[in-house]
């Protein structure tokens, strides 16, 4: 069955009908490439990315140009092979400037802020964010829900669920408006992802809950949301990692057969597939306690290497990386790994400390920006 087309677009494609010039059409035919891309038809996207290039020869103009820059980076971003896609949004940026197109200008930041949000680059993001707030209009939705999203998702990390929630409905709200299933899609799974996390990381150190006792059981309702969501829209962007957030969060309620088998039906064939390796050390973490549990000490030991294998050997988050070594320290010493358990208990020690003093400076930069901006 074809999977309905968003009003997002529909709208695109009504409007390139009615595109009075060839550089108004291509310009509208490279957002619905990103569009395409963000929903997961990478295939379809990069073929018109071709055919645009050959467009930009024959008509010139500093907004394809823009455009085409954009369309580079997004596909870049969601085929995950490498970093070439920050130097693609920089080069937009740059060249958004240079001819004072300033819707081009705050979505070129968003996409920057979003590579900020994921390096931990707290500061640059900040300054990012409020950049693209101020160089867009209340009704650039695609601008604003995304804004909204990335405020939402620092506040939340910062165990401030009281902040973030007015902007995870700005970013709904925005979202919803312009028809953009990509956008909710993300945003549902991002609160899961985030809130799973959290309570991962409380049943590790003990730290504090960041939302209700009931967190976990909403974070998987959330999880389970967005699949269901996903498989209703069509987008394919976020398919493969949604069934391992699941098994990742009935790991942290204890449901240890039910995320094994969604562990063994997924990750042994995700974790080849590029824009997973930031998050297997996370996973093979999470599925050696699986094992661990359900009894089998020698499969749980050789999922505990291959997680600090991929720790080694592939960037990521920060309170990522805190996880992992909590999880790893408690398995091995349930192994009876003494030393590699209390060497794995000080770098997570050592982490976690980092940890709280990103809290600290998300929620000092956030907040003084945006007393500074409007939305």
């Amino acid at each position: 069955m074809t999977a309905p087309t968003s009003r997002l677009q529909q709208r695109l494609e009504t409007e390139i009908l009615q595109a009075r010039d060839p550089v108004t059409c291509a310009m509208l035919r490279a957002e619905r490439a990103c569009l395409l891309a963000r929903h997961g038809d990478l295939e379809g996207a990069a073929a018109e990315r071709e055919a645009l290039g050959a467009e930009a020869l024959r008509h010139p103009a500093p907004g394809l140009a823009v455009w085409l820059k954009l369309l580079e980076g997004t596909l870049g971003y969601y085929r995950g092979a490498d970093t070439s896609h920050r130097a693609a949004f920089s080069q937009a940026m740059d060249l958004a400037h240079q001819a004072r197109l300033r819707p081009l200008i705050a979505l070129s930041a968003i996409w920057l802020a979003q590579m900020a949000f994921v390096d931990d680059e707290i500061e640059p993001m900040v300054r990012l964010l409020s950049q693209a707030l101020q160089e867009s209009s209340p009704q650039q939705h695609s601008v604003r829900a995304r804004v909204a999203m990335l405020i939402a998702l620092n506040y939340h990390y910062a165990f401030r669920v009281d902040l973030a929630q007015p902007w995870y409905q700005r970013a709904q709200q925005h979202a919803s408006a312009d028809g953009d299933v990509q956008t909710l899609s993300a945003l549902m799974y991002a609160r899961a992802w985030t809130s799973g996390n959290q309570c991962r990381m409380a049943s590790i150190f003990g730290t504090p809950m960041p939302e209700s006792s009931d967190a976990i059981r909403q974070a998987v309702l959330s999880a389970q949301s967005s699949e269901h969501f996903d498989r209703r829209t069509g987008a394919q962007a976020l398919q493969q990692l949604t069934p391992l957030l699941e098994a990742q969060l009935l790991t942290t309620q204890g449901r240890w057969a039910e995320a094994d088998a969604l562990f063994s039906a997924h990750l042994e064939v995700e974790n080849s597939l590029d824009g997973v390796q930031r998050y297997l050390a996370l996973l093979l973490g999470d599925w050696a306690w699986c094992r661990l549990q359900l009894g089998d000490a020698g499969d749980a030991r050789r999922l505990a290497t291959r997680s600090a294998t991929a720790l080694a050997e592939h960037d990521c988050a920060q309170d990522d990386r805190t996880v992992v070594l909590g999880r790893l320290a408690r398995l091995r010493a349930i192994l009876g790994e003494v030393e590699l358990a209390q060497q794995h208990e000080a770098e997570a020690q050592m982490e976690l400390a980092r940890f709280g003093e990103n809290q600290a400076r998300v929620l000092k930069a956030l907040d003084a920006a945006l007393r500074q901006t409007v939305m």
